[in-house]
């Protein structure tokens, strides 16, 4: 449960980083793990998966550029994790 609140919590401050005009890749990616995985979906086709927290930094590094203005709503997160585990899954729908 704690767990849960800390990753929510930790989640929306990264979102609300890169609402910011100009943020700082590496900020919004310190509480990440070096071989996280990012996958994502979108309605536009610009789907993927990045492996690396370098192959994801890489990727918000030009998805900054080509969406210079943005706001991110976050609408659902949904985090994952058994007992004693070392793989967390956090879900973000915004």
């Amino acid at each position: 449960m704690i767990a849960s609140w800390l990753v929510k919590r930790m989640s929306r401050a990264a979102i609300e980083k890169v609402n910011e005009d100009d943020f700082s890749v590496d900020a919004a990616l310190a509480g990440w793990a070096d071989d996280c995985t990012y996958d994502h979906s979108s309605e536009l086709g610009v789907e993927g998966t990045r492996i690396g927290k370098k192959a994801v930094g890489e990727w918000f590094d030009g998805w900054k550029k080509e969406f210079p203005k943005r706001k991110m709503i976050v609408k659902n997160i949904c985090f994952s994790s058994w007992p004693l585990s070392i793989r967390n899954v956090c879900m973000i729908d915004w």
